[in-house]
């Protein structure tokens, strides 16, 4: 396998966001999801193209918000 940095999809307003965790979906592996921290919060983002774009989602959990 390898990988290639595609961080730079998951910036918000020029804001530093680190990924803490990442998950693949195993029935459909182009469905990411990262776990983020920022200095302003913490959110998961969601991709559904292997990685090249991200949306914020949170997933129904309570306390989840998305840095402005």
């Amino acid at each position: 396998m390898n990988w290639t940095a595609l961080n730079s999809a998951l910036s918000i307003s020029a804001l530093v966001i680190y990924v803490l965790h990442l998950a693949i979906d195993p029935v459909t592996p182009t469905i990411l999801y990262a776990q983020t921290a920022s200095n302003t919060g913490e959110g998961i983002f969601k991709s559904t193209n292997g990685g090249v774009t991200w949306t914020f989602s949170n997933l129904g959990s309570p306390g989840l918000k998305q840095a402005p």
